[in-house]
């Protein structure tokens, strides 16, 4: 592992918005660390811009580096980008957007140390180890079993999925795709819902039906369900109206926050995550209000014959926006030591 700080451009590249940040951080203290890969790293001139702004990530990052004052000085730098989509011999497609990153062209292009892509939800479960207290939100008391796995899951614009293990001297953040597994109605409604996703898709994921992607779909399904015309509304009006008693929009939210504790409840499962559960993304936070609801944590809860199997499981919701980049800055320093 090298012994010196390197700066580091750090990134969560996602479907709708990019964030990035500069991090000082220093391998020779990550790896005195007491539990390596638990200490939070400091994040410098921070920003969040739409996606949509740009042509490319090389774009983007082109203004960053500006921003930073830090043109004609790239070759002092590192980059970790979590990147919303699968990584395969250091190459990303996006899911959700028609941009693809190579990580040897990106070295190349900003003549910089190094480039390292990591899938985005490997950023987000990877930071766990090394958020505060404030960086959560209890949503159910439990009992966390030290050194289990945990789930880290939930809607932002697609539906991330990542399980967080102790390893030998840290941890590893495990990728899945996840999110697109089958969606599972449980009620005739949602049974109803995902016959016309079905006519339009075929399959219907579970990100088909809880990102934020799936709103708009999820809204025209309860519309012609209502027999009512279809009117675009914007996520924040959305829950709004639905908090004002708005039949549909109610519908909508109530199916979109079933579908997310349901697929907790299978992945924790699947994963044997008894160290617990962190709910991520921005759809999460947002319906937060209505995942809190009896009817939505006992959909957790309901495993049949394993439903004993969950009953101890904490449940927090992860309210830092920027805990990617903390993700990022550690899977770059856990990847040092395996060069």
């Amino acid at each position: 592992m090298a012994n010196t700080t390197r700066i580091m451009i750090v990134g969560d590249v996602g479907g709708t918005h990019i964030r990035f940040a500069l991090t000082g951080f220093a391998p020779a203290r990550y790896a005195q660390d007491t539990v390596q890969g638990s200490q939070k790293p400091s994040l410098d001139n921070v920003v969040k811009w739409a996606g949509a702004d740009f042509s490319s990530l090389e774009e983007a990052l082109e203004k960053y580096i500006q921003f930073c004052s830090l043109s004609g000085k790239t070759d002092e730098l590192a980059m970790c980008l979590a990147i919303a989509g699968p990584v395969f011999a250091g190459r990303v497609q996006l899911t959700n957007r028609d941009w693809q990153v190579d990580a040897q062209a990106l070295q190349a292009h900003f003549k910089c140390q190094r480039v390292r892509l990591f899938n985005d939800f490997a950023a987000m479960t990877r930071c766990v180890p090394a958020l505060d207290a404030d960086d959560l939100i209890s949503m159910r008391a439990g009992k966390a079993i030290k050194g289990a796995p945990v789930l880290v899951a939930g809607a932002g614009t697609g539906f991330g999925v990542g399980y967080l293990m102790r390893v030998a001297g840290g941890w590893h953040a495990l990728t899945t795709e996840g999110g697109h597994m089958a969606y599972a109605p449980h009620t005739q409604r949602e049974r109803e819902v995902l016959v016309l996703l079905q006519k339009q898709y075929g399959y219907v994921s579970v990100e088909n039906v809880c990102s934020g992607m799936g709103l708009e779909d999820v809204h025209r399904a309860v519309c012609v369900l209502h027999g009512q015309a279809f009117e675009s509304l914007a996520p924040q009006i959305m829950h709004e109206r639905a908090k004002q008693g708005d039949e549909i929009c109610l519908e909508v939210c109530q199916i979109r926050a079933q579908g997310i504790m349901s697929a907790l409840g299978d992945l924790a499962l699947m994963g044997g995550t008894r160290g617990g559960v962190v709910l991520a993304g921005g759809v999460s936070e947002r319906l937060y209000e209505f995942l809190l609801q009896d009817d939505m944590i006992k959909r957790f809860l309901s495993r049949g014959v394993r439903t004993d199997y969950v009953a101890d499981m904490p449940i927090d919701l992860l309210k830092n926006q920027y805990a990617p980049l903390i993700g990022a800055a550690h899977l770059y320093y856990d990847a040092d030591g395996q060069d």
